[in-house]
């Protein structure tokens, strides 16, 4: 069994599709990466590109969903450190 221990930080996002928003996701934020508001704009970036078609989660598109909304949190004193929002007018491609 391998060794479990705990994040130092968590990124949150919510997103919004067909159905209209969801509630926050929560996931570990990759070790090693600062927790900035440059790189998590970069996540998002990354995370909406492989909606794309033939990409991994191209079936999320199909789905209309799309992050509206994001934030890194630190785990234990659970203070947001960065944060994201979608700009009020996107072209998707």
């Amino acid at each position: 069994m391998g060794r479990s221990y705990t994040p130092e930080f968590r990124i949150e996002t919510r997103e919004y599709g067909k159905t209209g928003p969801s509630k926050w996701e929560s996931a570990a934020w990759p070790k090693g990466v600062a927790p900035t508001n440059s790189n998590l704009a970069d996540h998002v970036f990354i995370f909406h590109e492989s909606m794309k078609p033939g990409k991994p989660n191209a079936h999320l598109a199909d789905l209309g969903i799309r992050i509206v909304e994001a934030r890194i949190v630190h785990q234990k004193t659970n203070v947001t450190v960065a944060k994201w929002n979608a700009p009020l007018f996107e072209v998707i491609d």
